[in-house]
């Protein structure tokens, strides 16, 4: 309790703020030193889910395969901002990569082993998008209009909900039910406590900017929600695969919070359709 608690103080005293100071501070229009530290974080959490996924991530070429699924729809995510492609580019990296894992599934593994081919086939092409394509969608939000306003507010939504739904949980949620067996420290409490902030966290945005939402305070306010629900989706999914992998951590690169997908699961699962929200607001 103690060190998942101080982790979380990290998270929210250090990393939270070192964040935001990136972000806003960033004199590039494009947003480079994120979109860095997006590539860096997405060819990591590509390693760490091959790993879960139980590929052999001690083999050379596992381990580059991993970095390079990861890596390409990020680069192609560049190509669409710095050089004002098309976003058609980014789908179509992401297709092209999908074919070309599957010819390799295809090709390196027998079918006379069923359960195998499932699982090595069924990791690889999830690889494919997952985590890749979802953080892709962090470097298409500097096309946006006011990308970094956009940006700061989605983090805030997401790690707010995440820091609060633990607290709440740890306060008032310790006899609550526990609807997820997927994550059985989960709470009823926590878990609406973390939808309130979400919802409070969009509804201030709003307030503050309101000409980010078109569509007034409702429409913010369910963005909000959506954004916490799917980031607890994020979450929950994270937890089934190392539940699966019998792993307690993604890995060992954060101290006290395991690896990267232990603390971006949640903000990559919810990434695309934010991003989508924004482009419908903009687009009207």
């Amino acid at each position: 309790m103690i060190s998942n608690t101080l982790s979380r103080l990290l998270l929210f005293f250090i990393a939270i703020p070192f964040l935001i100071l990136l972000i806003w501070f960033d004199p590039t229009p494009e947003l480079v030193l994120l979109n860095i530290l997006v590539l860096l974080v997405g060819i990591g959490a590509s390693i760490e889910s091959a790993r879960l996924f139980g590929l052999n991530i001690h083999r050379l070429r596992v381990l580059l395969g991993a970095a390079v699924v990861g890596a390409v729809p990020l680069i192609s995510g560049f190509l669409v901002v710095w050089f004002s492609w098309s976003p058609i580019v980014f789908y179509a990296s992401i297709m092209v990569t999908l074919t070309l894992v599957l010819t390799y599934v295809l090709a390196a593994y027998t079918v006379d082993k069923g359960e195998t081919f499932y699982a090595k086939a069924g990791a690889s092409l999830i690889l494919t998008v997952y985590p890749g394509a979802f953080l892709g969608h962090f470097i298409l939000y500097t096309t946006l209009d006011h990308s970094k306003l956009i940006i700061l507010l989605f983090f805030m939504t997401v790690f707010m909900n995440d820091s609060l739904a633990y607290v709440g949980g740890m306060l008032l949620g310790k006899n609550s039910p526990k609807p997820f067996l997927l994550s059985p420290k989960k709470t009823t409490v926590g878990l609406t406590f973390g939808l309130v902030t979400s919802i409070v966290v969009m509804g201030i945005g709003c307030w503050m900017f309101p000409f980010l939402f078109p569509f007034g305070p409702a429409s913010a306010m369910a963005l909000g929600l959506i954004t916490g629900i799917l980031g607890v989706f994020g979450d929950l999914l994270e937890s089934g695969f190392k539940r699966s992998a019998g792993l307690k951590d993604s890995g060992s690169v954060i101290p006290g919070r395991g690896g990267i997908m232990d603390s971006f699961d949640s903000a990559l699962f919810a990434a695309p359709m934010y991003y989508y929200a924004f482009l419908l607001f903009q687009s009207i």
